[in-house]
């Protein structure tokens, strides 16, 4: 939990910097170099850790991970920012104005949706690796693992496509596809549908770099960092309650009424795109 939450700390203080140090037409790049570093710290120590663990035990974990911080954390120090003087403002009242707004409203569920699957896959996909596949812990980490570090090259393009092709015709890129794929994992029971999945995690880290590159279009600039996080934790809504209801909707309906449920899911997004003004 506190590290989910320090995660979230570093995610809203470095876009707010993006925001403020990146032109409109380079939002896009920015959120998914963003969403690529993330990918690659997450899958690296993935299967680091997971070797270390399996030969040292667990509870190493812990202090390597905080040396690593405490290492990182020297980065923002030694990197030049450029300060911007801002005017004391109303921060309250600026964000109640802008959340008033069917813009960021739309945005804001919007979030919600699209997270709402990634926090299904999470739990799920373990589960489904452990009991369907018969995968040992190892080789799940190993399928994890890869899976994360498609986030790098799927955070890149997502990123570049935002900025070339528009935010909505990048979420079209990526929905569409991802909706029937998720439908064609149904019909396979074998180590086979390890393909299918890893082009809906590619294509769905498109999904990531394009609302972020939106969060920043509609960001006041005089509350950066204020509503940009605000969004950001409006839409961890979705994540974590997809996380928290996996494990009942298998026990409930199983594994094939779930994956139809997560292209339904794509379904409202869809349409909620095609009244939701944004940079198309």
């Amino acid at each position: 939990m506190a590290g989910h939450v320090g995660i979230t700390f570093l995610m809203s203080a470095s876009s707010a910097w993006a925001i403020d140090i990146c032109s409109e037409n380079d939002r896009g790049k920015a959120s998914g170099a963003l969403k690529a570093g993330e990918a690659i710290s997450y899958g690296l120590t993935a299967v680091i850790f997971s070797l270390i663990a399996l030969n040292f035990g667990y509870r190493i974990i812990f202090p390597i991970t905080s040396a690593g911080i405490l290492l990182f954390l020297i980065l923002p120090f030694i990197t030049n920012e450029v300060k911007i003087k801002r005017k004391k403002e109303k921060i309250f009242k600026k964000v109640i104005f802008e959340f008033r707004k069917k813009t960021t409203q739309f945005v804001a569920i919007l979030g919600i949706l699209l997270s709402l699957g990634g926090g299904i896959i999470i739990i799920g996909a373990p589960i489904f690796a452990r009991v369907f596949l018969e995968l040992n812990v190892a080789q799940i980490g190993i399928v994890s693992a890869a899976g994360l570090l498609l986030g790098i090259p799927g955070s890149y393009i997502g990123g570049y496509l935002a900025d070339k092709k528009g935010r909505k015709k990048t979420f079209y890129i990526a929905l569409i596809p991802q909706t029937f794929l998720f439908v064609s994992l149904v019909f396979f029971d074998s180590i086979l549908i390890l393909l299918p999945y890893y082009i809906i995690i590619f294509i769905g880290h498109f999904n990531t770099a394009s609302y972020l590159a939106t969060s920043m279009d509609i960001t006041n600039k005089k509350i950066t960092a204020t509503q940009f996080s605000l969004l950001l934790s409006i839409a961890n809504i979705g994540y974590f309650g997809g996380s928290v209801v996996t494990g009942y909707l298998i026990a409930k309906i199983g594994f094939d009424s779930l994956f139809l449920l997560l292209a339904l899911i794509n379904i409202p997004i869809i349409l909620l795109l095609r009244y939701t003004k944004i940079k198309k």
